[in-house]
């Protein structure tokens, strides 16, 4: 019995350690509404992006679209890819919430097609 629990122990502590390094995980899960997005700061922004994730808002929706919904993007080639003239764009938005990688911010990234309609919505830590 007792090297049973120890046993669960160890894989408990284990998962946790090894689950836990995805701090996204553990973000609030406000749930997203446009006005409420445009007026907290961007240290705040990070509360909105797991509902916009999860549930693929933006998936499906033109560029002009999502950009009523969230602003212009923060990318710093925003205004030279916007025309689209050469791959499709990837814009993201700057998000800071809780790191375990050395206190980065994280972005939400949101990628286009060709037809300037968003197919993917990702959240990864922001390595600049």
């Amino acid at each position: 019995m007792k090297r049973r629990r120890q046993a669960f122990v160890i894989l408990s502590v284990t998962s946790l350690v090894m689950g836990g390094c995805d701090d996204t995980y553990w973000w609030p899960r406000d749930r997203f509404d446009p006005a409420a997005w445009k007026a907290i700061s961007e240290n705040e922004r990070y509360r909105f992006a797991r509902d916009i994730v999860d549930r693929k808002i933006f998936v499906g929706m033109g560029v002009s679209e999502v950009e009523a919904a969230l602003g212009p993007p923060d990318s710093p080639l925003y205004l030279v890819t916007a025309s689209f003239k050469d791959d499709p764009p990837k814009f993201y938005y700057e998000l800071y919430g809780l790191s375990c990688h050395g206190g980065e911010g994280y972005v939400l990234d949101i990628h286009y097609t060709e037809e300037k309609v968003a197919f993917k919505t990702f959240i990864r830590p922001d390595s600049c």
